[in-house]
């Protein structure tokens, strides 16, 4: 997941890779971005 974060993939193509839905995928970059200290994905 990291990784496509990094390529720049959106949560849909996100989701749609790992077979789940774009929400769950949301909530897991949340986590990380918060785990991370960062405000955003940029």
């Amino acid at each position: 997941m990291v990784q496509a974060i990094v390529n720049g993939a959106c949560n849909a193509e996100i989701a749609e890779s790992l077979k789940n839905t774009p929400e769950t995928v949301k909530t897991h970059v949340k986590n990380i971005l918060r785990k991370l200290k960062a405000r955003d994905r940029t």
